[in-house]
């Protein structure tokens, strides 16, 4: 029972609810009010009620003893409900139930606030991988690392979900190497044959020739962080907002640490490059579609493309984004009436707006309206662009041009005359080899592969060189 102590059968430490009012809220009653009557439907009739009970949570002064002061409640995760108010713009919610008559709106009511994480070993593996997804949402990436953990230690093979949550959130707490053995958990290592999609994208590219533990694994695991075994979209950048779009993507990586130092470090400046942008334009989805696409928690970086003149406006689309934004922007167009009436005269493309008399009176009205932003609705920076000149300084300085990372170089144990001058060669006197009678050292013959540097062509074609030369499956057998 509820509120028992743990020694004897006594009566509960705290005041509790009697059970006909226990209950889980779905959405507030503001809430409601501004749902349309389709969604009150779906609520009520299609909305699936299976939920699961992680623990006893508590707060404000409650302890694992029961101390009758505090606010208890069971923590609960409900995917359905979560995604049903993603749909619906609302943000990100911790469902609970209430069991003790003292309650508080002001305290956290998240897994954070069990009592008592050992309750997670009794859980079922449905549960444990419904909580993984649910911190993951809620933007813990270090708890994410711990449910995901046991997750993986309980259930092992049986849960490919949890490895793919470990390598999830191993990525956000800049553990690469973690996510890519995460990734390659469930992979058999070195099967032959090859990788076909269900349309043809060209002729199949080989990356290397054999083992692929070394410079060659470390980019396929880039590469295979960005995109899975899909190929790249034709926007090499832009992510899509769908999350199963996004999900797609995250597929496994090569079996076995790499042996390189270089190699962790070289995947994460990799990943850093594919953090996508994600534009949210008010003119093709409409401010219902602003709110539902910022109050995904999925997204990491967005640019609300709406005019938002009053400082009201704007506060709605921050709370949205609050549950993932760690540096809200504003940026404001600091241009003359005029001159805006002038150039948007001339966009006869433009979707909601063409030329006409429409546009010199949305304009004056937006002037007439205007609440210049300021740091306390919430931005971290404002950003006022006076010229086109400036716009293009910002975009460089929000997306800059792609880096050109270099391979990771493994040297040479020792030089057994095949080594030219560009290869590097350890010091044999500086290498600490710890070994004794006890000790067995095998060696191998290395199998080795190409240099090749791998770029794309204007035309978002894969050009790959060997050295001084591009090379093709045709150029020789080894490729």
């Amino acid at each position: 029972m509820l509120g028992q102590g743990s020694a004897n059968n006594q009566q509960p430490r705290f005041a509790t609810l009697p059970e006909d009012e226990w209950h889980v809220t779905l959405v507030t009653k503001d809430e409601l009010r501004a749902l349309t009557a389709d969604a009150v439907q779906e609520a009520t009739e299609e909305l699936s009620t299976r939920c699961f009970a992680i623990g006893l949570g508590g707060g404000a002064g409650a302890t694992k003893d029961l101390n009758p002061s505090g606010v208890y409640f069971v923590v609960c995760v409900w995917p359905k409900a979560q995604a049903f108010r993603a749909k619906y713009g609302l943000p990100l919610k911790d469902f609970h139930v209430s069991v003790s008559t003292a309650n508080r709106h002001d305290i956290d009511k998240t897994s954070y606030a069990l009592l008592d994480d050992n309750g997670l070993n009794l859980l079922e593996k449905s549960a444990m991988e419904a909580l993984s997804r649910q911190v993951m949402l809620e933007q813990k990436p270090e708890r994410a690392v711990e449910i995901a953990t046991l997750l993986c230690t309980r259930f092992g093979g049986e849960s490919s979900r949890g490895w793919v949550r470990l390598a999830d959130a191993a990525l956000l707490t800049g553990r690469p190497k973690l996510a890519m053995l995460s990734y390659a958990h469930l992979i058999n290592r070195m099967v032959n044959g090859t990788l076909e999609d269900q349309e043809s994208v060209g002729p199949p590219v080989l990356v290397h020739c054999g083992g692929g533990k070394g410079r060659a694994g470390t980019m396929i695991a880039c590469y295979l962080v960005a995109f899975g075994f899909a190929p790249p979209p034709s926007e090499l950048l832009q992510s899509s907002t769908d999350s199963n779009d996004r999900c797609s993507f995250r597929r496994a990586l090569v079996k076995r640490s790499i042996a390189s130092h270089a190699a962790p470090s070289t995947v994460r400046a990799n990943n850093a490059l594919y953090q996508p942008w994600i534009e949210i334009h008010s003119d093709e989805v409409g401010r219902k579609g602003c709110e539902r696409s910022l109050g995904q928690g999925s997204l990491r970086r967005a640019i609300l493309d709406r005019c938002n003149g009053v400082a009201a406006d704007r506060k709605k689309f921050l709370g949205l984004a609050a549950t993932w934004s760690k540096h809200a922007t504003a940026i404001v167009f600091d241009i003359p009436t005029k001159l805006c009436e002038a150039r948007a005269m001339q966009r006869a493309d433009h979707p909601t707006l063409p030329p006409g008399r429409r546009v010199g009176f949305a304009i004056r009205q937006h002037s007439s309206t205007f609440e210049y932003p300021d740091l306390a609705e919430g931005f971290e920076t404002i950003v006022r662009i006076t010229s086109v000149e400036a716009a293009l300084e910002l975009v460089d300085m929000l997306s800059p041009p792609l880096p050109l990372l270099k391979f990771p170089r493994t040297a040479h144990l020792i030089d057994l005359g095949a080594a030219t001058s560009d290869d590097l060669v350890t010091d044999i006197d500086c290498v600490s080899l710890p070994a004794d009678e006890n000790t067995t050292i095998v060696i191998t013959e290395k199998v080795d592969g190409a240099n090749m540097g791998i770029s794309l062509s204007a035309d978002g074609a894969l050009v790959v060189q060997n050295r001084s030369h591009v090379v093709n499956s045709e150029t020789h057998r080894q490729f």
